[in-house]
């Protein structure tokens, strides 16, 4: 029997994270006869340690580079020389190329096959001074000069994606991030299970927004239109879905405001693709985005959404999107009051699914473009 390909994943396994739900989902997709799946954490907890375990995959952590970059770089560098040569394939997922010290050393102390993915189109933390986007700017442009010389195969989840992690000529695979599209299509029996679970009339328009809440996310511009949207339509909730470092921030906010009574914060929600069909329309204001899967789920659901042009284009996959300059609120007010009935939002959903299935973006389409890049790299030897 043929041996299977020994795949090292890196992630940052934090419930909530799209780039998260990527390599769990994709990788739920691979044959576990022909694959073995091990994943290293950069994160400061194991959040999803059992989950990963209970799949019968490998689970492993270094300590995050935001943390201690010396404790970082030397937790990588006892693990690739320990364990480096037992992969066949590195899968490194990153948001800029300025953390390339693993990179580095799984050339050095593997035989590994190494891909780089690139999930986003900006730094995933702002950087808060002049200096500190200098020190990241110097050290994002020579990460890429290593990428260039130690990846085996390079990919991005957007055009956007490709321009910010790679330099200019090199091929780069543009890979699709699809969704269990089943799983976010309308149904009405979930949105009144739960707009009753809240106490909210089907009457009331229920505005969404699901993220972490970060500054590039971008939560407190939500609430900020929402404030303004709010006289002019008092019968309306605003359900905030995530948590985040920004999480108290935006709470405050919300009680200078005095809409503590009108905004909700949910929290992380295991089953959010049920909460979507009990919204009625969708805010996506992020300052960047790598793709956006929220954005494809909301579709799917036949949600009207405003979104921001800090969104790839591919993301946009349907006329459900209405995509508005940070400037214009009255475009942003005016989208917020696009309530449609259910009757045409069951109609969207059966048709966005199948436009968005029919591009590639279903997670099986995701799983077997990767698994097919994945085993002729291999075969390249």
């Amino acid at each position: 029997m043929k041996s299977p390909i020994r795949v090292l994943t890196t992630g940052d396994f934090q419930k909530g994270s799209g780039l998260t739900n990527y390599i769990l989902n994709t990788y739920d997709h691979f044959n576990s006869d022909q694959y073995q799946i091990d994943c290293m954490s950069i994160s400061p907890s194991d959040d999803l340690k059992e989950s990963i375990l209970n799949r019968g995959w490998g689970y492993y952590r270094v300590t995050p580079v935001t943390v201690s970059p010396i404790k970082h770089f030397f937790d990588w560098r006892n693990f690739l020389k320990n364990r480096g040569k037992y992969y066949d394939v590195i899968h490194f997922n990153y948001s800029a190329s300025w953390n390339y010290f693993a990179i580095k050393m799984a050339k050095r102390y593997s035989n590994a096959k190494i891909i780089i993915h690139s999930h986003n189109n900006y730094y995933s933390k702002k950087p808060k001074s002049r200096l500190s986007k200098f020190i990241l700017d110097t050290l994002n442009n020579y990460g890429r000069q290593v990428i260039k010389k130690n990846s085996d195969l390079n990919l991005a989840v957007s055009n956007e994606a490709k321009d910010w992690m790679f330099k200019p000529g090199e091929e780069v695979f543009i890979q699709k991030n699809g969704i269990e599209i089943s799983n976010f299509v309308f149904d009405e029996d979930s949105r009144k299970e739960l707009r009753s679970e809240l106490g909210i009339e089907d009457h009331t328009n229920i505005i969404g927004f699901a993220g972490v809440l970060s500054d590039r996310k971008n939560p407190l511009f939500a609430v900020e239109m929402y404030a303004k949207f709010l006289p002019l339509h008092p019968d309306s909730v605003f359900l905030i879905f995530g948590n985040g470092r920004d999480e108290k921030q935006v709470v405050e906010r919300v009680k200078e405001l005095q809409m503590t009574d009108k905004i909700i914060f949910m929290g992380r929600k295991l089953n959010l693709n049920k909460w979507y069909s009990a919204i009625d329309i969708f805010i996506f204001p992020s300052k960047t985005e790598g793709f956006g899967f929220v954005l494809l789920e909301t579709q799917v659901n036949g949600l009207p959404i405003v979104c921001s042009q800090g969104i790839p284009s591919e993301a946009i996959q349907t006329d459900s999107v209405c995509q508005l300059s940070f400037d214009d609120e009255n475009g942003w007010l005016t989208g917020l009051n696009n309530r449609i009935s259910i009757a045409e939002r069951q109609e969207n959903s059966k048709k966005n699914a199948a436009i968005i299935e029919k591009n590639g973006y279903s997670i099986s389409a995701t799983a077997k473009d990767l698994a097919q890049l994945i085993e002729s790299l291999v075969k390249k030897g």
